[in-house]
């Protein structure tokens, strides 16, 4: 295989990682802003030559090859825009866009070998994706695995998407920080919230633990997985998490797929990009 670009576009960092024959060579990172992509991917060839295909991991809606918002990434560049038009435009070069999660769920797939499995990312938002008998279940506009906008629990403030009750309002990394400054709290983490003395303090951390545990299990008595991939920027600083996962789905799992079956990413923030370079080969 030749030279591919992987483009994880998250809600902070954009990771361009550079590989060949599915072996990483090396990775470029700067703030995410879409209107500043084309520079790094120029940086990019002029460093390490043209790519046969660029694969773009993106951290929000994605369908028929085209961003349509931008929740959490700064500029407006590529919005609604397609992007293999845009990079054969400027590249000469083939691409594809897709999910953040769902390029995490194609390269756990590789990493992983396994046919069904679910993903579950809590960095600034809340998101998975869902591989089942080896394919990624999207439905109609690849939305499937929107697990954050879940109905919850009503929030203070409103989600992104427009709703007070999504379960990202309650589980995620933007969620925690909105709920610290609402309340004026001083704690820095999920740890200190949890041990605070102070009542407020704790509640988030009880919303957080239920709402996570409510759509683990609200996940597995749908898709069935052989297993829950957990990672993002919360889950890698909190690991004991995976154990509230494991406690939840064996002791109030839907019983026909109950069972201990959450492990920790071991790719991680390096698995979107990673998945995203598998693009190419889908249908």
């Amino acid at each position: 295989m030749a030279l591919r670009f992987g483009i994880d576009i998250g809600g902070t960092t954009t990771k361009l990682g550079v590989y060949r024959d599915y072996q990483f060579i090396d990775f470029l990172k700067q703030e995410s802003d879409l209107d500043l992509l084309e520079n790094l991917i120029q940086q990019a060839i002029d460093e390490f030559s043209v790519p046969e295909f660029i694969g773009f991991s993106f951290a929000g809606q994605v369908s028929d090859n085209k961003i349509l918002s931008t929740q959490y990434v700064k500029g407006r560049a590529l919005l609604d825009v397609d992007i293999n038009h845009w990079t054969q435009e400027l590249f000469q070069v083939p691409s594809r866009v897709d999910n953040d999660l769902n390029c995490a769920a194609l390269a756990e797939k590789s990493y992983l070998q396994e046919e069904h499995i679910a993903v579950f990312y809590i960095g600034t938002g809340f998101g998975a994706s869902f591989i089942s008998e080896g394919n990624i279940v999207r439905g109609e506009s690849n939305f499937a695995g929107e697990i954050g906008h879940i109905p919850f629990k009503k929030a203070p403030f409103t989600c992104p998407c427009g709703g007070k009750r999504c379960l990202e309002l309650h589980v995620s990394g933007s969620a925690l920080t909105r709920h610290k400054e609402f309340l004026g709290l001083q704690e820095k983490n999920l740890v200190e919230l949890k041990t605070s003395e102070n009542p407020l303090a704790v509640n988030i951390y009880r919303n957080f633990k239920k709402g996570f545990t409510h759509g683990l299990l609200t996940a597995n008595a749908l898709f069935n997985p052989t297993l829950f991939v957990l990672g993002g920027g919360v889950i890698k600083s909190n690991p004991w998490l995976v154990k509230i996962a494991n406690d939840a789905l064996f002791k109030k799992g839907f019983s026909p797929s109950r069972g201990e079956k959450a492990v920790m990413s071991e790719l991680d923030e390096f698995a979107p990009a990673f998945g995203a370079i598998h693009l190419k080969e889908l249908p």
